[in-house]
């Protein structure tokens, strides 16, 4: 890769026609993008691309390729200039993204995804060049059991995300500890109404006795018990989230998860994704 990431890459210039009117499809733009900053190499913009801008290679000039622009006449929070930014930040907080090994991960028509992967972490980038959505099942280039949506972590660095990822664990396991004690004092709520049932029963002689005398304390136990009830589905959900060997972000991308080895995602028409895989 050390003779790659060296590579000026660009999809236009002011030699050639602009990529903006090259492309039949406008919505290619935001793939296009993806892969000029994704695939290994230095990316270049030709001034104006990041606002999608058009101009024709003629045949006597290139001045139509070389326009003056006045700033004030564009959206700099314009979705293209926008994503432009942040893989910008991609590239320069996540080192997988300019020196990572590359690897094709999946090929067909009009989807396609790869791999930059380094020192056992990776970045995967998607796209969809279809104007329908697509579902992909993308075989894991490295061991990973989480998938961060970097598109979506605005302003986050690797280092960065590491932390989150430790502090949603923190959290997690600060849960299943609240809902532990909540388990034991439910379950010692039950015992004791056991037994108290246990003992109203001595002594009565009669149907209607043992009735009214038990009926207050199985109310007492009923409502107990449905609560535990309760408290078990909430930790039998945290542990869930604890174990599982899947992660659904959605952002970019209507589901995004790992499972069974794969990232697995449902992408949109004419857009990507770019996931950073953690353990």
């Amino acid at each position: 890769v050390g003779d790659r990431i060296r590579l000026y890459t660009f999809a236009d210039n002011h030699d050639v026609a602009r990529i903006y009117s090259k492309l039949r499809n406008k919505e290619h733009m935001i793939p296009v993008t993806l892969l000029l900053y994704m695939m290994p190499g230095i990316p270049s913009v030709y001034y104006g691309s990041e606002f999608g801008i058009e101009g024709d290679k003629m045949r006597d000039s290139d001045w139509n390729l070389r326009p003056c622009l006045n700033l004030s006449d564009f959206d700099e929070e314009a979705p293209l200039p926008s994503l432009m930014r942040r893989l910008g930040a991609i590239k320069a907080d996540f080192p997988e993204a300019t020196y990572g090994d590359y690897r094709e991960l999946l090929l067909t028509n009009r989807q396609f995804a790869f791999a930059r992967t380094l020192d056992g972490k990776a970045i995967v980038t998607a796209v969809n060049n279809d104007d329908q959505p697509a579902h992909v099942e993308i075989k894991l280039p490295v061991a990973a059991s989480r998938a961060v949506n970097l598109l979506a972590a605005k302003d986050h660095s690797e280092e960065e995300v590491k932390e989150d990822e430790t502090a949603k664990r923190q959290e997690i396991k600060d849960r299943l500890q609240e809902i532990s004690g909540q388990l034991l004092g439910a379950s010692g709520e039950i015992k004791e109404s056991a037994a108290g049932l246990r003992e109203d029963t001595f002594g009565v002689d009669t149907e209607k006795d043992i009735r009214d005398q038990v009926k207050q304390p199985l109310l007492r136990l009923r409502d107990t018990l449905k609560n535990l009830e309760r408290i078990i589905n909430d930790y039998e959900q945290c542990a869930g989230m604890a174990v599982s060997a899947q992660t659904q972000i959605t952002a970019d991308c209507e589901t995004f998860e790992i499972r069974d080895g794969k990232l697995i995602a449902d992408l949109p028409a004419n857009r990507g994704i770019v996931a950073y895989l953690t353990q």
